[in-house]
Parts: structure tokens; C-alpha cells; sequence
């Protein structure tokens, strides 16, 4: 293929046709900055000039060409950078577009199934998508360069005043609107840096988790998340441990105390908590057992020092009956 081939494959992968791809690229080369005719860039591709005005309608629509002048008719390319940008706007808009239109069908959707995250560009671009959705609470557990890569989301939710960020990390990583907690190297991690590793709970209501290998990641995915609102509770309740430091409290305290701040959770800390509590057994008073009819030959009662025991065998003698006899003989005496 060609360099004026993969350039047109490119311009098609991000939403134009062919000949509008090939025409805006006969513009480019023909133009040299100033404005060309139709006509002109016509016969440098070879198209008939009668139907090559319907493409250049088509271009300017788009945002790849603009008239300069009516008659005759000169038009002038846009500058790559701007045209493909304006692309990707508004191919994020149609997203956008999309997802609002089947918001409906979410509740469609099959929960508490781990969906597999095969490499790090496509965790990222879940973790952006999961982010784009939060309302009320982000918790994030991430090393730098990976907060770095989400870029503009983190950036935006950070920046709203309805949601709060929460950020569990090793390091320091300065972003306003964020809730930091740094804590040291966890025990376990890999030395001297560990592998890039996002965690992240949307809400209480999903997560995702993962670690990036930094060369081949080979056949295994690298990570997972799930619209499932139980282990979304069970890891912002274990990653909000980790940020406020409440390692010593109650576990099912620690998870009411986690879910206060999610009013659709309520029922959930009040099902978990309340029962472990009510149910504690009170202590069980033991009470003295009752004394046998006939006490142990080895208990000290009080009929054992006042009286003298019968030996089986009289002629059998050792030292403690000889010390006994000797306390009673004594006893006699006086």
C-alpha cells in the first residue's frame, strides 16, 4: 500500500468514505495553501468535474474544506490537525449519543458477570467509560503513571461538585478535587517498583481491577470488572479501610460506616450490620458442679485431715501415711 493509500485508510477509519478521503487529500496536495477549483483537483484524481461538486458539498459539511470564493468557485482544505480532531469530536458525540439512547436497556444487562480485560489500552478505555457513568463517589486505588493515563476523566470528575474522588496510593499525586491518601509500599509488592495496577469502585455499584505487565502480557487478561452492586460493596469497604485507616473497627461496623454515604445501599448496611449485633449471645454464668457423694481420694476435704484412712493392706507403709499417723499420734499426745 501506498503512503497516499494508508493515509486514505486512515481517514476512513475515522468515519469519511473513500472518495471523500481521496478528494480531501487531492485538495491538500493541490491547494499549497491557497485556494483551488473544483475543477482542478477534478482532473488530478481523475473524476468527472460535473459530479465532483457533490463531494466537495459533502467535504465542507464535514468540516474538511471551506469556500473561499462563489464565483468561480474556490475552496480552500482545512488543516489536517483541526478536520481529524473535529472528527473524533464527533464521532465521541455520537458515543455519547448512543449510550444515552440505550441508558434504558442497562438494567437488561446481565450483572455479577466479570467481564476479562485483555490488555492495558482496553482496561484504560473501560476504567474512562465506568468513570463517564459515576454520580456520587469514585474510589481509586492506582499507581501515578496509570492516573496520569486517564487524563481529562479524572480530571472532570474531580472537578464536579456532586461526586467525590477518593485515591488510595504509594506516592504523591497532586490533583485538585482529589481526596489523596499515600500510605507505604505495600507488603507483597514487587521491588523495586511494582507493576502499574489500577483498582477502582463507580458508585458501589461496579468495579474494576487491574495490574499491567510492562512487556508482553502474553495469552492471560490483565484485569476484570463487573456491573455487580455485592463485590463493588465488599471492595469500596476494604479500599475505604485502606484510606481512612479503620483497620481496627468492627467489620460489619466498618462496612455500615463505608455505605453512609450511598443512600440506595442503606438497607444493605442495615441488613449486614444490625443482625451481627442483635444476635450476640449474652455470657454464659457457669455454675459449681455439685459435689459427688463420695469425694477423691486426692481432694484435701475436710474429713481427709481429721481422720486417719484405712490402708488396704495394713503392712503396706509409705511416707505420706507415715507423716499423717505421725499428726494424729501427735494429736493423741497432747
Amino acid at each position: 500500500m501506498t503512503e497516499s493509500g494508508a493515509v486514505v485508510q486512515t481517514l476512513q477509519d475515522l468515519g469519511i468514505t473513500r472518495n471523500e478521503a481521496e478528494v480531501y487529500l487531492a485538495t491538500l496536495q493541490e491547494s499549497q495553501g491557497e485556494p483551488v477549483s473544483g475543477y482542478r483537483v477534478a482532473q488530478s484524481v481523475g473524476k468527472d468535474p460535473a459530479n465532483f461538486s457533490k463531494t466537495l458539498a459533502s467535504l465542507e459539511i464535514l468540516g474538511a474544506v471551506r469556500t473561499i470564493q462563489e464565483k468561480p468557485r474556490l475552496y480552500l482544505p482545512i488543516d489536517p490537525a483541526e478536520f481529524t480532531n473535529k472528527l473524533i469530536a464527533d464521532m465521541e458525540n455520537n458515543r455519547q449519543q448512543v449510550l444515552k439512547h440505550l441508558a434504558d436497556l442497562e438494567s437488561n444487562q446481565q450483572l455479577s458477570i466479570p467481564m476479562a480485560l485483555t490488555n492495558q489500552n482496553q482496561a484504560l478505555a473501560k476504567a474512562s467509560e465506568l468513570m463517564s457513568r459515576c454520580r456520587r463517589e469514585l474510589l481509586l486505588f492506582a499507581d501515578g503513571m496509570t492516573l496520569k493515563q486517564l487524563g481529562t476523566n479524572l480530571e472532570a470528575l474531580a472537578a464536579s461538585s456532586d461526586v467525590r474522588v477518593r485515591l488510595l496510593s504509594i506516592e504523591k499525586f497532586a490533583m485538585p478535587g482529589v481526596e489523596e491518601s499515600t500510605m507505604g509500599k505495600p507488603a507483597g509488592f514487587a521491588d523495586p517498583e511494582p507493576l502499574p495496577w489500577l483498582q477502582m469502585i463507580v458508585d458501589r455499584k461496579t468495579w474494576l481491577t487491574a495490574s499491567f505487565a510492562s512487556v508482553g502480557a502474553g495469552k492471560m487478561p490483565c484485569g476484570w470488572w463487573s456491573s455487580d452492586p455485592n463485590l463493588a460493596l465488599v471492595f469500596g469497604a476494604s479500599l475505604v479501610a485502606a484510606i481512612d485507616g479503620a483497620t481496627e473497627m468492627a467489620p460489619q461496623d466498618l462496612l455500615k460506616e463505608s455505605l453512609e454515604n450511598v443512600p440506595e445501599a442503606e438497607f444493605v448496611a442495615e441488613n449486614i450490620a444490625e443482625p451481627m449485633i442483635e444476635s450476640t449471645p449474652e455470657p454464659v454464668q457457669k455454675s459449681r458442679p455439685e459435689p459427688t457423694t463420695e469425694p477423691d481420694e486426692f481432694s484435701p476435704n475436710e474429713e481427709s485431715l481429721t481422720s486417719t484412712p484405712e490402708p488396704e493392706n495394713p503392712n503396706d507403709e509409705n511416707d505420706d501415711d507415715d507423716e499423717l499417723q505421725f499428726i494424729i499420734r501427735h494429736e493423741d499426745d497432747q
